[in-house]
């Protein structure tokens, strides 16, 4: 406080800066536009530590067109995932670019089966903006090698794209939890030895990957939920000069990242239009988003659907039948009739936590 007195024009000592790997097209308090210089901008707060230079942004149709060229290998389950997964790669610029600034919901990308591209998909995300994703692994605990501890590394970095990589079961976490619901503007943040220092969580954007995580009611109402299925055995995954899409994003990043902005400020010019679609405490990003993956890319609603699944994910109960399911087609035994005696042992035989009962394994133990 002494410090932001003597000196409030140098940014705050305790606020930890958030950095951008990659050029910035930026909001102007005078309705334009501008690109940051490298460095540090004090109007967004942000230090730019890329000095690429962005080509030039192509028109609407072919940026729309580009970006979602990135999308044809992945086999979502409707076409509001596909929506979904336009506002992930569409957000890091919002949110960087502070034509927003409000909060963006935890996108959990799931997959009916393991390979699937789960956390591809936040690769491919992550290399438009020149970034490697900070991944936060499942770990048990408050202290030393939690995921919590990782969660708090990852933050201080300053990368805007942090992703929770397989998690499964029930997905306790209040330090991720207080994130998603700050209203405070900051968010303290402890490292081991170095004591604590602040960040703004509305510069970051979080994800989550999952073949049956758990999540508590209040959890999935701040979820984001895209839905991916294995491609046939057989598929033939496209190829580039420099292989496969991750290495051709990584190659040609700037390109890409060109046509997002250009999808960005075709809607700035537009005047900023939304649609009138409510989303908890994350309404006015999926405003903004759902109007443009309506309008731009052509795709359903941002939210068609999103209720059913965020109670599924929020009841064990759901979530076991729903893995369970999944098993049995996996063993090609859907068509099979089974008992309750059965059913609980190809549970028990692939892994999967049964609700009603005390401990995996204990067959007859009462509700």
């Amino acid at each position: 406080r002494q410090f932001d007195r003597l000196a409030p024009d140098i940014p705050n000592f305790f606020m930890h800066e958030p950095l951008a790997p990659c050029p910035v097209i930026a909001a102007d308090s005078n309705g334009g536009f501008r690109i940051l210089k490298p460095g540090y901008d004090a109007q967004t707060g942000i230090f730019v530590t890329a000095k690429d230079v962005l080509p030039e942004l192509p028109d609407l149709q072919t940026a729309c067109r580009q970006l979602s060229d990135l999308l044809a290998d992945f086999d979502f389950q409707s076409v509001s995932d596909k929506a979904r997964a336009v506002a992930l790669m569409l957000t890091p610029a919002m949110v960087l670019g502070r034509f927003m600034s409000c909060l963006t919901p935890l996108f959990m990308a799931e997959a009916n089966d393991s390979q699937t591209g789960k956390g591809y998909l936040f690769d491919v995300v992550a290399a438009l903006y020149n970034q490697t994703i900070s991944l936060i692994a499942q770990h048990p605990g408050r202290g030393v090698g939690s995921a919590e501890e990782a969660f708090h590394k990852a933050l201080s970095t300053g990368y805007p794209l942090i992703v929770f990589d397989n998690w499964r079961g029930e997905m306790d976490m209040p330090a991720l939890e207080m994130f998603l619901t700050n209203r405070q503007g900051h968010q303290d943040v402890r490292l081991p030895h170095q004591g604590y220092f602040l960040v703004n969580p509305s510069f970051f954007v979080l994800g989550l990957t999952s073949n049956g995580v758990r999540l508590k009611r209040d959890q999935a109402n701040r979820t984001l939920i895209l839905r991916l299925r294995k491609q046939p055995e057989g598929y033939a995954f496209r190829s580039f000069p420099e292989g496969r899409l991750l290495a051709h994003v990584r190659a040609n990043w700037l390109p890409s990242l060109a046509s997002v902005y250009a999808v960005i400020l075709e809607w700035a010019r537009s005047g900023q239009p939304r649609s009138a679609v409510c989303y908890d405490s994350f309404s006015e990003w999926a405003q903004i988003m759902d109007w443009m993956v309506q309008n731009f890319f052509h795709l359903p609603p941002l939210l068609d659907g999103l209720k059913e699944e965020k109670l599924r994910v929020a009841d064990p109960a759901l979530t076991f039948v729903r893995e369970l399911g999944l098993a049995l087609q996996r063993d090609g035994r859907l068509a099979e009739p089974h008992n309750a005696a059965s059913l609980a042992m190809i549970a028990d035989a692939h892994g999967i936590p049964i609700p009603s009962l005390h401990k995996l394994g204990d067959l007859t133990a009462p509700a």
